[in-house]
């Protein structure tokens, strides 16, 4: 993933995060990327994401507090392999 830095008229300066290879390369057209951060006039930041071309848009601090969670919650498989053990006897 790679950060574009944008100005956007009306929409103030905003991080747009593009898709790229392991080249550094950008995947695709850059308006279709992973999706935008930006800030409403209230101070309030948000991040939309783009489901076929439509914009999702929803606050930061909610997807700041998912990948919080996520990262104490979510585990490979080899870790619940781990702790299934069998009943003794």
């Amino acid at each position: 993933m790679k950060i574009i830095w944008s100005s956007v008229s009306g929409d103030g300066f905003q991080a747009e995060l593009v898709p790229v290879d392991v080249a550094g390369k950008v995947l695709g057209q850059l308006r279709a990327g992973i999706g935008t951060i930006g800030q409403d006039e209230d101070g309030t930041f948000w991040f939309e994401v783009f489901d076929n071309g439509a914009g999702i848009r929803v606050p930061l601090a909610e997807v700041e507090q998912a990948i919080a969670d996520a990262k104490e919650e979510v585990h490979c498989e080899s870790y619940y392999d781990g702790l299934a053990q069998p009943d003794e006897p």
